[in-house]
């Protein structure tokens, strides 16, 4: 299974057998996954992660929906409109000028043009 991602049905049979032995195990999960599927099975730690994730959020979809890790803040709705007033009031400046203006990484003002469908102008 190296790399390969569960499936939900994948998911949910793993937690049926997980929560069907009398003396919950990994290693019984792993026999009966191999049993089911004639492959390889998940790792212990795998299953254990699931089963945590299951005890602690009470599910096994996945619990972030989209983009994982740390927000993007220099994108958010209050730079975005700064950025766009910036590029209203002066149409032909470079994206590289108001990046330093507003105090973000010009990547961050390419981001917030392309979101808006405006394309920057280089002079």
């Amino acid at each position: 299974m190296a790399g390969a991602r569960l499936t939900f049905e994948q998911r949910k049979c793993i937690l049926k057998w997980f929560m069907r032995f009398d003396r919950p195990n990994a290693v019984e999960v792993q026999r009966q996954w191999r049993r089911e599927y004639e492959t390889e099975p998940p790792t212990r730690l795998t299953i254990k992660r699931l089963i945590d994730k299951f005890e602690a959020h009470g599910t096994i979809r996945g619990i972030h929906k989209g983009r994982s890790g740390r927000p993007r803040t220099a994108t958010s709705p209050a730079s975005s409109a700064l950025v766009l007033e910036r590029f209203v009031t002066s149409p032909q400046k470079s994206g590289t000028q108001c990046a330093r203006e507003v105090a973000i990484s010009s990547t961050s003002v390419r981001r917030i043009l392309k979101a808006a469908k405006w394309k920057v102008y280089i002079p």
